[in-house]
């Protein structure tokens, strides 16, 4: 028997390539899918609500993003490029590499805090095998790896890629037993701010006491920015 060839997949068109008005159009359905976000979970969320909240034809979404996943990991893509701006207007706190790698990993739990609906996106999208959304989950990872290395000074870059590597492993660790319930926040903070400064301030000439005080001047900034 001929062998059976898998269906290609078309690759929607890229934003950039787009003309202005199809770039708005395009935008305009993004939006529409965070909108959404701010009163239904994900899984509640159908394609043609979206269509219908960006005023578009439903045939135009899937023109634009391949699938309801590719569609959300570009949502999720768009809501986590404001920690640049962030970042860029108020800067990184704190005298050492550990607390500001602190802070930034802490604003970066605070806006997932602040809109659970996205922690739950970013745990479902995770085991997604379609191939435009693996594409944006690497990019945004690689954007925020970028961040969090600004927050260090001194080190080879290498050396802080894989501070950043320890860091983010607990920090992603940390989102899901949140999101599942089995993590105060209050335990999250804790447990972000113990990790990088077993990472970066830890040796056994110190104490527990060195970290009680980090630990205490990162809680006390987390509350002032409440």
């Amino acid at each position: 028997m001929p062998k059976q060839s898998s269906p290609k997949v078309t690759a929607p068109p890229v934003r950039e390539s787009l003309t202005p008005t199809q770039r708005e159009r395009r935008d305009r359905i993004v939006t529409a899918g965070l909108t959404l976000l701010r009163t239904h979970e994900h899984t509640q969320i159908q394609m043609k609500d979206v269509a219908a909240e960006a005023d578009v034809a439903l045939g135009t979404v899937y023109r634009y993003f391949q699938s309801k996943d590719h569609l959300f990991a570009e949502v999720l893509a768009e809501w986590a490029s404001h920690l640049r701006t962030n970042v860029e207007r108020k800067p990184l706190r704190g005298a050492t590499n550990a607390a500001r790698l602190t802070d930034v990993l802490h604003r970066s739990m605070r806006a997932f805090q602040s809109w659970p609906q996205l922690a739950r996106v970013v745990q479902s999208l995770e085991a997604s095998e379609d191939p435009f959304t693996r594409e944006i989950f690497a990019r945004n990872m690689a954007r925020n790896t970028d961040i969090y290395i600004e927050a260090i000074e001194g080190l080879p870059d290498d050396v802080a890629r894989d501070v950043v590597r320890v860091a983010s492993s607990v920090f992603d660790l940390q989102l899901r037993q949140w999101v599942v319930g089995a993590q105060s926040i209050a335990e999250v903070y804790d447990h972000i701010t113990r990790a990088v400064w077993v990472v970066l301030e830890f040796s056994e000439h110190q104490s527990e006491h060195d970290f009680e005080d980090q630990r205490e001047e990162a809680v006390a900034g987390h509350v002032a920015r409440q």
